[in-house]
């Protein structure tokens, strides 16, 4: 059991991850409806001939939705989307939300009302860079591809929080000789983009960053 992403909205937990129990890695999924303090039972939300891993996990009211990278089709890895609208009870059809020719990887999944967001590295053109795709009607239905960066070095490993029509993404990028940890921000629901801004300036290796938002912050 590895790569856990955890989310809470009131007395309701969620916690996605993958799993090899039955011989395939599967996304599998488990809620606690108070606090915490006790667990449903364990529910399997992939049933692949391929590997399904690194999901993220995110969750708006009674909305819950997980992203995940899945090589099913073809052996390319491309970004699943799957979503509950009863607290994690029942589940819908799974959605693939990429059809690239590159590697698409690592997603990262937020959400503020009816607007669902994901961001992962992709490696379409040749060279990783960040993407990012929107839900406007709670992942019913699904925007264009954004591509975030465009970087001489690779930019990998989003994260992605959200808090009204704000949002936050962070990653790694080594465009600089060094991995440092940059960040970019859309004040329009991810109509736009402000400008890249590099976080770190470090003598070491800064990676795998992780947003989070409240109010303006």
């Amino acid at each position: 059991s590895l790569y856990p992403s955890v989310a809470a909205v009131g007395s309701y937990v969620y916690v996605a991850w993958e799993d090899n129990t039955f011989g395939n890695m599967e996304i599998f999924f488990k809620r606690s409806t108070d606090s915490g303090a006790t667990w449903d039972s364990t529910q399997r939300l992939t049933n692949n001939a391929g590997w399904s891993g690194d999901p993220s996990v995110a969750v708006s009211d009674s909305s819950v939705y997980v992203a995940w990278q899945d090589n099913t089709f073809g052996g390319n890895w491309e970004i699943f989307f799957k979503r509950s609208t009863d607290s994690g009870a029942t589940w819908e059809s799974t959605q693939r939300l990429t059809y690239n020719a590159g590697t698409s990887n690592w997603p990262s999944v937020a959400v503020s009302g009816s607007n669902v967001y994901v961001a992962w590295h992709d490696s379409t053109f040749g060279n990783w860079e960040i993407f990012f795709k929107r839900s406007t009607d709670s992942g019913a239905s699904w925007g264009s591809a954004q591509r975030l960066t465009n970087n001489a070095g690779a930019s990998s490993y989003p994260s992605i929080a959200a808090m009204g029509s704000n949002i936050y993404v962070a990653w790694n990028d080594d465009t600089f000789g060094n991995s440092e940890i940059f960040f970019k921000s859309s004040a329009d629901s991810g109509s736009s983009w402000g400008s890249t801004q590099r976080l770190t300036y470090n003598t070491g290796t800064s990676m795998d960053p992780s947003v989070a938002a409240v109010g303006s912050y």
